[in-house]
């Protein structure tokens, strides 16, 4: 009787056991989302794009103080070094002396097309040779580690060119205004010299990640870009928004997973938190992570990439301008990213969710111009959060930390945690169902 009795005590308390456990909800997210606020965001974009950082420039001194500042955010959160025990991935570069040309996004397709055919050298013409009032200078830097480089591209007066090609370029000139002129072929006796000097330079990404529990070979991976454009002369670029914005959204971020996992909420997956270099330079830094990756690309179940959240579009002329983000990408690779991102934003956020640039026949063609795209080309499923400043203070030295909407900003933040949060902890890696394209 006594055994039967204690049986029966045992059987209650593991009915009351189970019954208690699915009574216990899952942990809500809410409250470690809401620790991303925006006198954080400012706090951090204030120094970011202080004047210290000096536009933050790839492989310059300004640059190496925005990655200092970055690498200690994430020691005091007690986060881990993500590259075999560094919080720096340093890849090489190289600048060439004297570098004086200008180059502006739809020169170097142009620049590509050439080396593709097998061209020596590219001769660019334009008015107001040998430089535009306002307009910046040409990029100074070449990527080390790549085999393949540009040809040497040399800058023209309208004079010469016309020297060159003879009477046929006053013909062609008017043309281009307003159509594509097609490529000809020219006989002319030029001698092209050029000479160099080379100096070898580093730059660097800065990760950490916080471990995952019961998936720790998984990977959850969240971006931005914290270099800019530097200065020219006394003129800082600050690069507010560009991408300052996206680089505290970061900081914030993993600050909200690190609490959530202090309160015993922490992710399934790791979380790599990373912020990447030489992405105006042409996606320099995330490229080389991604050729020379700290982490099994295969065991990445998203990238989430954030470039421009503080600002708004001033083209944009429907819908709500105060209430929005850009999402980009969440239709390609994965079938189950726009289902997340959607469910994420209708539970928790309540905003627009604008496709605009998923639009295959986007001229900005902005699905291929920020750090994601190098985890995309590896199969990776990503999403893109942006907020569509081409315009107003777009690679200006006005943009500026006081023009930044840090609510709009840390709610954009806020949104990316909680998709995060939901891909760091659902029970499969997402899907890889769509082709590349």
């Amino acid at each position: 009787m006594i055994k039967l009795v204690a049986v029966a005590s045992l059987l209650m308390l593991s009915v009351t056991g189970m019954a208690q456990k699915k009574k216990q909800k899952a942990p809500d997210p809410q409250q470690f989302a809401a620790t991303i606020t925006t006198e954080d965001l400012s706090k951090h974009l204030y120094i970011i794009a202080g004047k210290e950082m000096e536009g933050r420039e790839t492989a310059t001194e300004g640059q190496r103080k925005a990655a200092t500042y970055i690498e200690n955010h994430f020691k005091s959160l007690g986060l881990k070094p993500a590259n075999n025990g560094s919080y720096q991935q340093s890849y090489p570069v190289y600048r060439d002396e004297p570098a004086a040309s200008e180059l502006s996004s739809s020169i170097y397709g142009k620049i590509i097309a050439a080396r593709n055919k097998g061209a020596a050298a590219v001769i660019m013409a334009g008015a107001g040779f040998p430089r535009r009032a306002g307009s910046m200078p040409g990029n100074q830097y070449t990527n080390i580690y790549k085999a393949e480089q540009y040809p040497n591209t040399f800058i023209v007066s309208d004079e010469t060119a016309k020297a060159i090609a003879g009477q046929a370029w006053d013909g062609w000139k008017e043309a281009g205004k307003s159509s594509k002129v097609a490529g000809k072929l020219l006989k002319a006796n030029l001698k092209l010299s050029f000479q160099k000097k080379t100096e070898e330079l580093s730059s660097s990404n800065v990760l950490a990640y916080i471990e995952g529990s019961d998936k720790s070979d998984e990977w959850l991976i969240i971006t931005a870009h914290y270099d800019h454009l530097g200065k020219r002369g006394d003129v800082i670029y600050y690069g507010a928004d560009d991408d300052g914005s996206g680089t505290v959204g970061v900081l914030e971020i993993a600050e909200a997973f690190v609490k959530a996992k202090a309160a015993g909420n922490g992710p399934r997956r790791n979380v790599l938190f990373m912020t990447v270099s030489g992405e105006e330079k042409g996606l320099w830094g995330s490229e080389y992570f991604s050729e020379h990756p700290t982490v099994p690309m295969d065991k990445v179940t998203a990238d989430l990439n954030i470039d421009m959240i503080g600002r708004t579009d001033t083209e944009r002329t429907t819908g709500d301008t105060l209430n929005y983000v850009y999402v980009v990408g969440d239709d390609k690779l994965s079938t189950e990213l726009k289902p997340i991102s959607e469910a994420a934003n209708n539970k928790y956020i309540k905003m627009t969710l604008d496709y605009k640039f998923n639009d295959p026949n986007d001229q900005n063609r902005i699905y291929y111009r920020s750090d994601h795209f190098n985890f995309a080309r590896k199969g990776v499923p990503i999403i893109f959060y942006y907020d569509g400043m081409l315009k107003s203070d777009y690679h200006k030295p006005t943009d500026t930390p006081d023009k930044i909407n840090y609510p709009l900003m840390a709610k954009r933040a806020q949104l990316v945690f909680h998709t995060a949060w939901e891909m760091a902890n659902r029970e499969a890696l997402l899907k890889r169902d769509i082709e590349l394209k």
